[in-house]
């Protein structure tokens, strides 16, 4: 959970790997109604995942 600065929550960053695919679902929420904050969480959210992944991968 991700708070604001008066220390309420703000959003929520979702991640979780299938039980029955090979793929790891992400997904971001943000308080109210923002299109452009949850897009660039997500977009955020994203890029560790990849980034954490190919640190992980063999070379």
């Amino acid at each position: 959970m991700l708070k604001d600065g008066k220390g309420q929550p703000a959003a929520c960053l979702w991640m979780r790997g299938s039980g029955t695919e090979p793929v790891f679902r992400i997904q971001a929420e943000v308080r109210g109604q923002d299109p452009e904050g949850e897009a660039w969480l997500l977009e955020w959210l994203t890029h560790m995942v990849k980034a954490a992944d190919e640190a992980c991968s063999p070379a």
